[in-house]
């Protein structure tokens, strides 16, 4: 088969490896559409630590079942899904208390695995999920970044009426106000630097989209500010933009660190949250909503073969199209 393959840092090439045949409780996988995740983009610059060369990336994923291993039940040949690239040991404490992505054993298909970014991925069958009828292989493949926000909005305690700030209107930007509007957030104020994706950002339904200087300029107002790109500087704006009471809920995995001014948050009695990928059960009921994801005018597509020049892209221009997805 065919497979884009990390040699190491900016050294990404299409080549011939062999079809992965599916163990005892997995299937496998004709890739339909896969997406580039920002975290892939890391790893390609060799800034990731779970990534490690030669590898086969990619998680964002949709498929067709094409075969199964002995011993799977609930999926079968022919069926369309969406892989929840998230592996987990099923057995510890935090597995039991269905928090999978708090395992210490956790692993991700495209990570320590061999992952998406080929013909074929063998996976376990208890990762997959049926896709909804009339649900395509793009929705699909916005699964896992849609899980995250999810659980995000899960995590913040935001509700009907609520007030937020969206820092970052990238993939996770977009599927973030989506969420936010599902559950009956009033307010929603993109921070981007991009005039082309503040654009978008009102098509989507965005309250207002600001550049970052407009933003911080404005000062802080909103019940709740999620940083989806995760750097220091967004971090950072994220406390900024908050009322006093507020919380911040960091998703985006960037720099290692921020400043901040430790008396005057305990003084405003502002909240963190952290808020790292999702457990099953918001995997699924991403899975449920696919049907209600809007997908017009941020998503792009390539075969494996532009691969190579994908990555060139989203690092040399972030202010293309938030999401490019490949076709094997």
């Amino acid at each position: 088969m065919r497979a884009l393959v990390w040699n190491g840092p900016g050294a990404l090439a299409l080549e011939t490896r062999p079809e992965p045949e599916p163990a005892p409780g997995e299937v496998l996988l004709k890739v339909l559409t896969v997406g580039i995740c920002g975290s892939e983009v890391e790893g390609y610059l060799g800034e990731s630590a779970i990534r490690k060369p030669p590898l086969i990336m990619g998680h964002e994923c949709a498929g067709e079942v094409v075969a199964v291993g002995e011993d799977v039940t609930g999926v079968a040949p022919g069926e369309r899904v969406s892989l929840n690239p998230l592996l987990s040991c099923g057995r510890c404490p935090r597995c039991r208390e269905g928090q999978q992505q708090q395992c210490p054993e956790r692993q991700l298909v495209g990570a320590q695995r061999p992952g998406a970014f080929a013909e074929y991925v063998a996976v376990p069958a208890e990762n997959v999920y049926v896709l909804p009828p009339g649900t395509s292989e793009v929705a699909g493949a916005v699964t896992e970044p849609l899980a995250c926000c999810i659980h995000a909005v899960d995590r913040s305690g935001i509700g009907i009426g609520g007030r937020a700030a969206v820092i970052g209107f990238g993939s996770l930007g977009v599927l973030l106000t989506q969420a936010l509007q599902w559950a009956g957030v009033e307010e929603i104020v993109v921070v981007e630097p991009d005039a082309g994706r503040r654009a978008i950002a009102q098509g989507f339904g965005a309250t207002a989209a600001l550049d970052p200087a407009a933003a911080a300029e404005a000062g802080g107002a909103l019940d709740v500010a999620f940083d989806t790109v995760g750097k220091g500087v967004t971090r950072a704006l994220s406390v900024d933009l908050l009322r006093t009471g507020g919380s911040a809920v960091l998703l985006g995995l960037h720099d290692a660190g921020f400043p901040i001014d430790g008396n005057a948050f305990l003084r405003r009695e502002l909240t963190m949250i952290s808020s790292y990928a999702y457990n099953r059960t918001s995997f699924a009921r991403a899975v449920d909503v696919l049907p209600r994801v809007g997908l017009d005018g941020w998503i792009t597509f390539g075969g494996l073969e532009d691969g190579p020049s994908s990555f060139k892209t989203l690092i040399e221009d972030p202010t293309g199209p938030p999401k490019i997805m490949m076709r094997p």
